[in-house]
């Protein structure tokens, strides 16, 4: 699958100084990242952190989710407790609670989405 690209938006970056601007690049690299944004945006609400893994195990494999095997579910679970939603909550596009085990996009992570592949 190809990652997808991030849409094009107006974000004013230019009186952030280099370290935002560097975890917002940072968190953008990586196409988890980007999947967890998207299925992120397709709630209103914050979303349980097993709910996240399911959708972005659905959005690498193009499955339903269920398709998946229980160590690849288990594996992008961790990934993302551990690495990926951390690095998109220091960026300032998801709020993530470590103790609820949500994630919820903020204002920021609104506006900048990836495309849909």
């Amino acid at each position: 699958m190809v990652p997808s690209p991030i849409r094009p938006v107006d974000v004013d970056i230019s009186g952030a100084d280099s370290a935002d601007t560097d975890a917002l690049f940072r968190a953008l690299a990586e196409p988890r990242r980007r999947y967890a944004l998207s299925a992120l945006a397709e709630h209103e609400e914050p979303l349980a952190l097993e709910t996240l893994a399911n959708s972005v195990v659905a959005k690498e494999c193009e499955c339903d989710g269920a398709d998946a095997s229980e160590v690849v579910e288990r594996t992008v679970l961790v990934s993302l407790y551990h690495t990926h939603a951390p690095l998109l909550a220091t960026a300032g596009l998801v709020e993530f609670d470590h103790d609820e085990r949500t994630v919820a996009l903020t204002d920021l992570g609104r506006e900048i989405q990836p495309l849909d592949t």
